[in-house]
């Protein structure tokens, strides 16, 4: 099973970078992120859609682990709020690694474990990549449905 994430950008990131986190190559981003001109570049607080397989953690949860060399300065909190743009958190990360939460070696690799939806096999293929896709503040039913080109009505976010 595949599933896409959504990423945002920060200020010091490029593909490169972005793609190193979740073990791509650059140019594996391109297919998936088409309004991207430049893959070495990207607007910062823009979304970059990454691929990734997903698979049952621990025979409990459908998720991806990635792996991580942490960086001089890194906490549990850092690296899941900052590096992976709050695609996993803190408590994951205590969770799937045995280093404390605020003294993790640098240098160390550590598994980052990403959440998906993508395990339902009745639901058709036609649909495509499922995407696993943080809210930021800003974000809602309505502005997110316009963005995608969804229909949307105040009758079905009265149900969600």
């Amino acid at each position: 099973m595949t599933d896409n994430l959504t990423y945002y950008v920060s200020p010091q990131d490029n593909l490169t970078y972005i793609s190193s986190l979740f073990n791509l190559e650059y140019v594996d981003l391109g297919p998936y992120n088409p309004e991207v001109t430049n893959l070495n570049s990207s607007g910062t607080g823009s979304r970059v859609h990454v691929f990734f397989r997903c698979d049952y953690i621990d025979g409990d949860f459908l998720g991806h682990n990635f792996s991580y060399v942490v960086l001089g300065g890194d906490s549990y909190e850092k690296i899941s709020q900052n590096v992976y743009a709050n695609l996993t958190t803190a408590a994951s990360l205590t969770q799937f690694n045995s280093y404390p939460m605020n003294n993790v070696p640098e240098g160390k690799t550590i598994n980052v474990t990403v959440n998906c939806s993508c395990g339902d096999s009745s639901v058709s293929k036609n649909y495509g990549l499922f995407e696993t896709y943080p809210l930021r503040p800003e974000d809602n039913l309505s502005s997110l449905a316009e963005a995608y080109g969804f229909f949307w009505t105040r009758g079905f976010a009265a149900s969600v």
